[in-house]
């Protein structure tokens, strides 16, 4: 607020900012220039309007191409960060892959005493750092955590159990270790 208001300094500070925008009024955006509703804006504790200066449709079209000019920069931050956040970024990658959070993971690998729900392995049993997710990729539903050879053996037979069953039937028909002779 200038000076020129006559305000006190410290009336100053708590005086409401006569550039706030008043709900549901429109605002122009800096970058295509159209007048928009406010909730096309992102919310903004730095600016004096409470909102950005770049509608939601130009900010993204602007971090697109911010990234595609940086991408070995922003590729790097991103690794940085996660290396720097083991945790967040775990629970970020459970939240988007499988829409649960870290602490159902940790309460599922608990459950399992850390082991595949299958051969009953540890992960470090197999060189692993951790158990995958298993879930039914039609439904989203999980189903346990495996090691990735039974996550990864599991996965070829999900949507035909049939061959499964087959296939538990030609080995206990030959046997795991018959050859076959040649004629």
């Amino acid at each position: 607020v200038p000076a020129s208001h006559g305000l006190a300094p410290q009336a100053q500070a708590s005086a409401p900012c006569k550039a706030a925008v008043e709900p549901g009024l429109n605002i122009r955006c800096g970058l295509c220039n159209q007048e928009l509703p406010e909730e096309k804006f992102y919310v903004s504790e730095t600016r004096t309007s409470g909102r950005s200066a770049y509608c939601i449709g130009c900010t993204k079209a602007r971090t697109a191409d911010w990234r595609a000019r940086n991408r070995q920069h922003d590729l790097e931050r991103k690794r940085q960060w996660k290396r720097d956040n083991p945790e967040k970024a775990l629970n970020s990658y459970l939240q988007t892959t499988y829409n649960i959070s870290l602490e159902f993971y940790e309460a599922l690998n608990d459950e399992q005493s850390g082991r595949c729900a299958i051969c009953r392995k540890t992960p470090k049993d197999q060189q692993e750092n951790r158990l995958s997710v298993d879930h039914d990729h039609r439904t989203g539903h999980i189903r346990g955590l495996l090691c990735s050879n039974c996550n990864t053996a599991l996965a070829r037979f999900d949507r035909r159990p049939t061959r499964l069953f087959s296939m538990l039937y030609y080995l206990k028909k030959h046997g795991r270790f018959r050859r076959i002779r040649q004629p």
